[in-house]
């Protein structure tokens, strides 16, 4: 990532932060992933990097924080939307997961809850949103 391309999508985010006031969070998390993948290692410790890449499962707050950092780092993400409840769930991409087999990536949530594997697109009873 070069210059123009973070401070382009720092811009976007701190944008989008103030529009989308509902995913404030989100767009936090994705501003300090950015932050961490354009200034690499010198941009916070190794402990903090850790400590937002853990799920924040039963917070709600936090799980968002920790996809929308995982997405500034370049880990691909994506929403899901339940058909049935029209409820939306931020998800990202890892094989770090009882879903994942063979290697394949798998749709998971910040609670850690797996949505099935990325090859086979939406899982059952959802569809893929744009991604944020």
């Amino acid at each position: 990532m070069n210059q123009k391309s973070f401070e382009s999508e720092m811009l976007k985010a701190q944008t989008l932060a103030r529009l989308e006031p509902d995913r404030a969070d989100w767009w936090a998390g994705y501003q300090r992933g950015l932050r961490r993948r354009f200034h690499g290692e010198n941009f916070g410790t190794e402990a903090e990097h850790e400590a937002w890449m853990e799920l924040g499962i039963g917070d709600e707050s936090r799980c968002q924080r920790t996809v929308g950092y995982r997405a500034g780092l370049g880990i691909q993400t994506a929403r899901l939307r339940n058909l049935f409840s029209g409820e939306v769930v931020d998800v990202f991409a890892t094989t770090d997961s009882p879903d994942s087999s063979y290697g394949f990536e798998c749709w998971v949530d910040g609670n850690g809850q797996g949505y099935g594997q990325i090859q086979f697109g939406a899982p059952l009873g959802f569809e893929l949103v744009e991604a944020p």
